[in-house]
């Protein structure tokens, strides 16, 4: 058989049986005979005995992402700010509120790690303390 197309997976059962699943999907299973499966439903189908035809594992499980969130306070607080400036360099509106405050999803992928309200909030405020110690030290 050709190469099934995206988003399903040929798979086999050692019986016959039809699986109606909670999705919505019927898959007919003839014993032995590669059978067209939707991925949602793969997982019933695991459940059921069924495996992929070409051997491989059915369902593979996500490593979990190593945490790339610095363990240091100071650090971590570092790493957000640049997160935030880089933001600010791209200037994508999307990844602003209305009131100018980089989202906190955005801000989350842009830094690489779970950031909450509260810590973009104490960088925002960091920021804004930084900058105008910066421009009292200009001014001088």
């Amino acid at each position: 058989m050709a190469n099934p197309a995206k988003g399903v997976t040929m798979m086999t059962l050692n019986r016959n049986y039809t699986h109606a699943s909670v999705y919505g999907h019927a898959v007919r299973f003839v014993k032995n005979v590669p059978t067209v499966v939707p991925n949602v439903i793969v997982r019933e189908c695991v459940a059921l005995g069924a495996e992929r035809s070409d051997g491989k594992d059915a369902i593979v499980e996500a490593r979990p992402a190593a945490d790339k969130a610095p363990q240091n306070v100071d650090d971590r607080m570092d790493a957000v700010l640049d997160a935030i400036e880089s933001m600010l360099e791209r200037n994508d509106r999307e990844d602003f509120t209305g009131t100018g405050l980089p989202k906190v999803v955005s801000l989350t992928s842009e830094a690489g790690f779970k950031v909450d309200k509260t810590e973009l909030n104490k960088a925002w405020q960091e920021r804004a303390n930084r900058a105008a110690l910066e421009e009292r030290d200009g001014s001088s």
